[in-house]
């Protein structure tokens, strides 16, 4: 009796221990929480554009319904709340940052102040504005049908773009032209609608914009410079490759623009640094993620809110206003994206200095 009782005994924990293995991971639940989207810029910028149109949606996607607030913690150009965020963010899901691209480039080139590592966050979704190259034809002779035509006759103008410093987004546009071989000139101290309305005026006469921004204002614009589109930087694929930008299928992408114009695949370090600027400029023009080390439920939780809330009409055309047509990148892909594109190699940095010192006396 006791050996069966011992052999009873035995069936039933394993038993327990079976269910508990094969049980399911008990579901998030932020019932009764406050939850706070931590937005590392001022009010009224794209991120907290972004924080307070999914704010409501995210009270009543998130599991348990809790209170969502936002929470502007400027400095920076968003060093100031990475930091916060990076060392003291909760991993119990209360807490998600709305990060950006000027933060992006902060971190990716080892900016000052930085002690926060993108790398590490829980991607839940990044949002990819794409971006068009465009020209002033009459000053260039850049005609945006012909790229071999088109770079020659940019090789012979000369070519000016503007930019907020050298070290800025607009690192991008200098990179391409470097790549094509065209040795552009650069005015400073511009921001971006300072750099619409200078190519309006004919000041500078190479330029990009948002995709949206470029249907909607610069191409429609009746008065000043006409521009003609060169190029798309394209949109990112989840296995993370290109493809042609979904607001301008007709118009090629940066690597096939390269290709036709040079007969020849970008490569080399060269690739590689294109790659880290269009994750920090289009991939993850807005990023949204989790602390490091938070919990795969409380991730699945987030990606699954943030999906209901994209599909809400409302939100999707509001994103579609600011950002243009991409789709968002959820989870993994997000991940992926943070992880790679922002994890600039050493040969890479040596390349971006040796660019900067060459073309404007600066270093990272």
């Amino acid at each position: 009796m006791k050996n069966l009782t011992f052999k009873s005994g035995a069936i039933a924990v394993a038993a327990a221990v079976s269910i508990a293995l094969t049980a399911p991971a008990q579901a998030a639940d932020f019932s009764g929480k406050k939850v706070t989207l931590l937005v590392p810029y001022g009010e009224g910028g794209g991120s907290d554009t972004v924080a307070r149109l999914l704010q409501p949606h995210l009270e009543k996607n998130l599991p348990g319904n809790p209170t969502v607030v936002v929470l502007n913690q400027p400095g920076g150009g968003g060093v100031k709340g990475s930091n916060k965020f990076d060392a003291a963010g909760p991993k119990d899901g209360t807490m998600l940052i709305v990060a950006s691209s000027s933060g992006h480039l902060s971190f990716a080139l080892g900016g000052k102040g930085v002690r926060f590592d993108e790398t590490k966050w829980r991607g839940v979704v990044g949002l990819p504005r794409g971006a068009v190259i465009y020209t002033n034809a009459e000053q260039t002779g850049a005609m945006g049908k012909d790229p071999k035509a088109d770079v020659a006759a940019l090789k012979k103008a000369t070519v000016i773009n503007g930019s907020k410093t050298p070290i800025a987004v607009e690192l991008l546009d200098t990179l391409t032209m470097e790549m094509l071989g065209v040795d552009n000139k650069t005015v400073f101290g511009l921001s971006t609608s300072k750099q619409r309305q200078a190519f309006w005026r004919g000041e500078i006469n190479l330029n990009n914009d948002g995709s949206g921004v470029y249907t909607q204002k610069v191409a429609s614009a009746q008065e000043g410079a006409k521009p003609t589109a060169l190029f798309t930087y394209g949109a990112p694929t989840d296995d993370g490759g290109f493809e042609r930008d979904p607001d301008h299928m007709d118009t090629p992408h940066f690597l096939e623009y390269y290709k036709a114009a040079t007969g020849k695949d970008a490569s080399g370090t060269e690739l590689e640094v294109f790659k880290n600027l269009f994750a920090i400029k289009v991939a993850l023009s807005k990023a949204l993620a989790l602390p490091a080390g938070t919990p795969q439920d409380i991730v699945d939780a987030w990606v699954d809110a943030m999906k209901k809330s994209y599909a809400d009409p409302e939100v999707k055309k509001a994103l579609a206003k600011e950002f243009g047509g991409m789709k968002p990148q959820f989870g993994k892909a997000a991940e992926r994206a943070l992880a790679d594109g922002l994890k600039i190699s050493d040969e890479s940095k040596e390349y971006l200095n040796k660019l900067l010192q060459r073309k404007y006396n600066a270093t990272l």
